[in-house]
């Protein structure tokens, strides 16, 4: 993989007694749109972000059929034809989800609720936000014909996702702590490392609840060389995490591994402090070469990350679209 060496990467939770080792980004001003993207072709359905982030490659790319066959059913009620000309002034799309993520189960079917934040241009020049919430299933009922069902792709549900419109000054990904009426977070444990992105709202969930053993667990190595009570002592006066990504991952394979990195913005607040903004990339890997005759299933680990405080007059937008420096 490029630029993945271990000793090229500085790692910094939202911990105080680091920052002095981290230096505030100067700050280049750009347009508050972002650039076009080039897509190129990702359909994962095993988690509800990456079938959130495959469908609007699918569009992005104007595979409209594709996009149109995530949906459980006709979106909005529209056809094929009426969904296609829907996108038709649409060019790009900048895709940011927040790990708020509301889980439910009801008569066998998993719904997970994520919050959304838009960023789209036009053909005309113009660019739209919106902000709202996707709503996606998964049936995890067996029967006769699918007795595998933990490989059951997701789709999106209709009948749950809304979007509203905001302006593009407006944009601000704390917009997404409310867009999806978001669980309590209490006891809540989320531990999961079947997928990056669960990984990584594993990583915060595991922080949240100061369960820093499992959080230390999740890093392949120790991260920034820290003990493990320097990396409880990083998070001694944390009281909230709120953590933003921006979708466009792919997977980038290196001698058995499989890596990915991750645009994040977090939002950290520490006692007696106002909330602090970082951004910057978390690199999960996971491993593709198995003991046995065929691979093991996925199990990701982070390795590696690079964060750091961001600058005051920088927008969200610039944040999530910095090129990640690893």
């Amino acid at each position: 993989m490029k630029c993945c060496h271990p000793a090229r990467f500085a790692i910094i939770g939202l911990v105080l007694f680091l920052l002095a080792n981290i230096a505030l980004v100067p700050h280049q001003h750009v347009n508050a749109a972002p650039k076009p993207q080039a897509p190129i072709p990702f359909e994962d359905r095993s988690d509800p972000v990456l079938l959130i982030q495959s469908y609007y490659n699918a569009i992005m790319l104007r595979d409209y059929a594709r996009a149109y066959s995530y949906w459980d059913s006709a979106p909005q009620g529209q056809t094929l034809a009426q969904f296609s000309a829907g996108f038709a002034q649409t060019t790009d799309v900048w895709v940011v989800v927040s790990t708020l993520i509301r889980e439910g189960v009801a008569a066998g079917t998993t719904y997970d609720a994520v919050p959304t934040l838009l960023i789209a241009s036009q053909t005309n020049g113009t660019t739209k936000a919106y902000v709202g919430c996707f709503t996606a299933k998964v049936s995890r009922v067996e029967t006769t014909t699918d007795t595998n069902v933990m490989d059951n792709p997701w789709s999106l549900a209709n009948e749950t996702s809304g979007f509203e419109e905001i302006a593009l000054e407006e944009v601000d990904v704390n917009l997404m702590r409310t867009s999806c009426n978001p669980p309590a977070l209490g006891d809540l444990v989320v531990d999961s490392r079947e997928s990056p992105i669960w990984l990584l709202r594993s990583y915060f969930n595991a922080v949240h609840l100061k369960d820093y053993t499992r959080a230390y667990n999740y890093w392949s190595s120790p991260p920034n060389g820290l003990s493990y009570n320097q990396f409880v002592q990083g998070y001694a006066n944390t009281t909230d995490i709120f953590v933003a990504l921006l979708l466009g991952i792919q997977y980038d394979g290196a001698a058995g591994s499989t890596f990915v990195s991750m645009p994040t913005i977090l939002i950290g607040t520490e006692k007696n402090a106002g909330p602090q903004r970082y951004y910057g990339c978390y690199v999960a890997r996971s491993s593709n070469v198995g003991s046995g005759p065929t691979p093991p299933p996925p199990f990701w680990n982070f390795y590696s990350a690079s964060i750091k405080v961001a600058p005051t007059d920088a927008t969200d937008i610039e944040l999530l679209t910095t090129p990640c420096e690893l």
